[in-house]
């Protein structure tokens, strides 16, 4: 019972006193020196180095109408797919070729997704980009078009690899898709 009562008085000695510092209990607060500008040399501009980021990102899909057919040229056609994987960060992305890929897929309702398109990422300096690829026929009258994932998928111990260079700052941009019905709805009438 005494430890008790010497804490509560503790804190409340505490209590009083922070707030008599902080100027809460008419107390004039602390005292804070203010600082004058900082120094500048004539010609050279302060700059604060930005950490290293190797950020690969799935920049999107777009398609384009290839050929229309004769027959049914307001439905039918061939169409490509294209997937852009760029790399928006500040240093150079290196890997072994095995351990970091761009894979273009098909996905079908009610089926698994099918991949068209792959390329393995070995070096990606920053603002290069690789493109992935894929051409079919295209049929706006299809009930339920596929729909199109461009994905980075890399090896799953590539964090732990003591390979610095080929680790994503990122990891929250390595996806993009294209819906069927979006290819339906901007098909040139």
């Amino acid at each position: 019972m005494k430890n008790r009562w010497i804490a509560a008085i503790g804190m409340a000695v505490l209590t009083v006193g922070g707030m008599a510092w902080a100027g809460g209990a008419g107390g004039p607060g602390p005292t804070i020196p203010k600082l004058g500008p900082a120094p500048t040399i004539p010609g050279i501009r302060p700059t604060i180095p930005l950490p290293e980021c190797r950020d690969p990102k799935a920049m999107g899909l777009k398609f384009a109408v290839i050929s229309k057919d004769p027959k049914w040229p307001a439905t039918q056609g061939k169409i490509r797919i294209t997937g852009a994987v760029k790399n928006v960060g500040n240093a150079v992305f290196e890997s072994d070729p095995r351990q970091a890929s761009a894979q273009l897929l098909e996905e079908r309702p009610g089926a698994r997704a099918e991949m068209k398109a792959q390329q393995n990422i070995a070096r990606l300096n920053p603002g290069q980009s690789i493109n992935l690829n894929y051409e079919r026929a295209w049929n706006t009258a299809t009930e339920f078009p596929p729909k199109y994932i461009l994905m980075i998928v890399y090896d799953p111990d590539i964090y732990i690899d003591a390979n610095k260079k080929n680790d994503d700052c990122n990891r929250n941009n390595n996806r993009a898709e294209l819906t069927g019905q979006t290819i339906n709805s901007a098909w040139p009438k």
